[in-house]
């Protein structure tokens, strides 16, 4: 994967100090850590919003910030889109117009993305002749989203696209972005502090803290190296798993899916992957640690459906707590308490079997 991005930039802005050195690649990047940490800082140093007191960066190729050179390319010349936190429609202009505005700014030999495509994607053809404050807050992200497309950007830096509307809507977002980025292949950077919505988007996490760059690289990787332990214990970690439609049973509303070799199955009861969902696609589901029980043997007479064999690959403990690796064919994070680890003996290398209700698999997205 390229870089698209090179960034190296400081900021001063009294007792708070900025100082970051990173490069992006072309896929989603989660930009993740604690409110006033520095992660929206980043994103508008990046933007030209704000300029850095020192530094260098440099989008798809063109340099737009070097302090050495005294280069600072105005934010509307950057190729790139925003989609702020709350949207930030004009009010007085129709949806349509909205869309409109920044594509208006390019010459027509730039305009990559077009207008009627980008509105079939997002779905918000019977919005165009209405007015922002007739749209919920779920339409409006989605404009706002438009909007950015329409600058046929280089780059979509996406500040906490999510803390605006309801957990319903969250799920709705999630799968259009996700559309957003295999449609038109664009990079991303998405800014939030809720570490599952990241996790539903991209693997590839950035971590913040006090305006440096704490840690950079994959999640389980970032789990396993301790680097996210001490703020993902409890609800914090999450299981995100990539699958495949095996079968639907329409009596039931239970799901099968399998890895892509088929030798693993998660039977999975979700409504959205019964309604029409085709036979051998693609679904990303999310299972929390710590709704996964390990037991040394299968468990007959139980309701609980999935049981799946594996090997524990890590034992990470931390806080009282246990975090086990388990490769049931796709590596799996299991909590357990050091009780329970003691009692059942676990340790590296023991066949074991991870239980867990249907009902506690989440569908993130449809591909």
């Amino acid at each position: 994967m390229k870089n698209v991005i090179e960034f190296q930039a400081t900021l001063s802005r009294g007792a708070f100090q900025f100082d970051m050195k990173c490069a992006f690649g072309d896929g989603i990047t989660g930009i993740y850590g604690p409110s006033g940490h520095g992660k929206t800082t980043l994103l508008q140093l990046i933007s030209g919003l704000l300029s850095p007191d020192s530094g260098f960066i440099s989008i798809g190729g063109e340099v737009v910030f070097d302090k050495a050179q005294k280069k600072d390319t105005p934010s509307r010349y950057r190729k790139l889109g925003f989609v702020f936190q709350e949207g930030r429609l004009f009010p007085h202009l129709s949806v349509e117009e909205n869309l409109c505005y920044g594509e208006r700014l390019l010459p027509r030999s730039q305009r990559q993305i077009q207008f009627d495509d980008v509105v079939s994607t997002l779905e918000i053809g019977h919005l165009l002749k209405k007015k922002p404050e007739q749209c919920s807050g779920g339409e409006q992200q989605r404009i706002a989203m438009g909007r950015a497309l329409l600058k046929s950007p280089q780059l979509l830096l996406m500040d906490e696209p999510f803390s605006a509307v309801d957990v319903a809507l969250r799920e709705q977002i999630l799968i259009y972005l996700v559309r957003i980025h295999r449609k038109y292949r664009i990079p991303m950077l998405v800014v939030s502090h809720d570490l599952p919505d990241i996790l539903r988007l991209t693997d590839e996490i950035l971590m913040v803290r006090d305006g440096r760059v704490e840690a950079f690289g994959k999640y389980l990787d970032l789990v396993l190296s301790r680097k996210m332990l001490p703020r993902s214990s409890g609800e914090g970690l999450l299981n995100v798993i990539s699958l495949y439609v095996h079968e639907v049973d329409k009596n039931t509303g239970i799901t099968t899916l399998t890895g892509e070799q088929g030798k693993r199955k998660v039977k999975v009861h979700c409504d959205a992957c019964s309604e029409g969902v085709a036979l051998g696609r693609e679904v990303k589901v999310s299972v929390p640690p710590g709704d996964i029980a390990i037991s040394l043997q299968p468990v007959p007479n139980i309701s609980i459906q999935n049981q799946l064999e594996g090997t524990i690959k890590r034992l990470l403990y931390e806080n009282g707590q246990v975090v086990c690796l388990v490769d049931v064919g796709f590596p799996l994070l299991v909590e357990v308490t050091s009780s329970s680890t003691k009692r059942l003996d676990l340790e590296v290398g023991m066949n074991v079997f991870c239980l867990f209700k249907s009902m506690s698999v989440r569908v993130c997205e449809i591909s």
